[in-house]
C-alpha cells in the first residue's frame, strides 16, 4: 500500500558527519512522507490499546512495523556509512572490537542530534528519514535508528522501552562490560542515545531496574 501511495520520485543527496568523517549518501524524495504514513497508521492502531491488557504487545507491534519499513529505506545509507567507517582488518580476533568501535561511533553520532518531541496528541516518534536529516528526534527514534543500523551490519539488536521511566534505549549483542538486559539467550549491551558523551554500556542508575523495561525484539 505504501509503495503504491508513495511511489519512488528520485534520489536526493544527504550529507552526514560521523566520527569526523563526511559521508555522502542518498534517500528517495518520498521516503520521509512514506515513513511518516506508516507511523501515523500504526499510532492510530496503538491508541486503541492504551488501556488494554495487550498494550505491551501493541507497543512491540508499533515499533516492529516501523523497523520493517525503515530498514529497507535506509539500505543505501547503511552501506555508505559502513564503507566510510569500516576497518580494513577483518581477522577473526578483531571482530568484536570492530563491533564495539562501530557501535560507539554510531552512538556518538545520534547523541548529537537535535532533541525534539512531538505534540501530545500525536506520536512523538520522528520517522527515521527525518531523524538522520537533522529534523529533531527523541529517545525511541534514535534507539530504533541504532537498531536498524546495527542489524544492517549483522549485529543483533533490540529496543527497550519503559513507560515507568518514559524512556527508550537500545541493546546490541556485543561482548563488552557494562549495563545489559537479557532477552532469550542474549545479553544486550545497552546504549543511551539522548545524553551526549555517554559510552555504550552506561545507563542512569535510576533506570537500571531491568524488570521495568519492555523488550521489543527485532526484526
Amino acid at each position: 500500500i505504501t509503495d503504491c501511495t508513495f511511489p519512488k520520485e528520485g534520489e536526493q543527496n544527504l550529507q552526514l558527519k560521523i566520527d569526523g568523517k563526511n559521508i555522502s549518501t542518498k534517500i528517495d524524495k518520498r521516503d520521509s512522507a512514506a515513513a511518516q504514513f506508516i507511523i501515523d497508521c500504526e499510532y492510530s492502531v496503538l491508541k486503541f490499546y492504551a488501556n488494554n491488557p495487550k498494550k505491551n504487545e501493541a507497543w512491540s507491534r508499533y515499533y516492529r512495523m516501523i523497523f520493517r519499513d525503515s530498514y529497507g529505506r535506509l539500505d543505501s545509507v547503511a552501506k555508505d556509512i559502513h564503507s566510510a567507517l569500516a576497518n580494513d582488518k577483518t581477522s577473526e580476533q578483531n571482530v568484536e572490537n570492530s563491533k564495539l568501535k562501530l557501535n560507539a561511533q554510531l552512538l556518538e553520532w545520534v547523541q548529537n542530534f537535535e532533541y525534539k518531541r512531538g505534540a501530545a496528541d500525536e506520536s512523538d516518534f520522528t520517522n527515521l528519514i527525518d531523524c538522520i536529516s537533522g529534523k529533531g528526534s527523541d529517545c525511541d527514534s534514535r534507539s530504533l535508528l541504532m537498531c536498524v543500523m546495527l542489524e544492517h551490519y549483522g549485529i543483533k539488536s533490540a529496543l527497550f522501552i519503559s513507560q515507568i521511566y518514559s524512556h527508550s534505549v537500545y541493546g546490541a549483542d556485543i561482548k563488552a562490560d557494562g549495563a545489559k538486559i537479557k532477552s532469550g539467550t542474549i545479553d544486550f549491551l545497552l546504549g543511551e542515545t539522548t545524553a551526549k558523551g555517554i559510552k555504550p554500556g552506561l545507563i542512569a542508575q535510576n533506570m537500571s531496574e531491568t524488570s521495568n523495561w519492555i523488550t521489543v525484539n527485532l526484526p
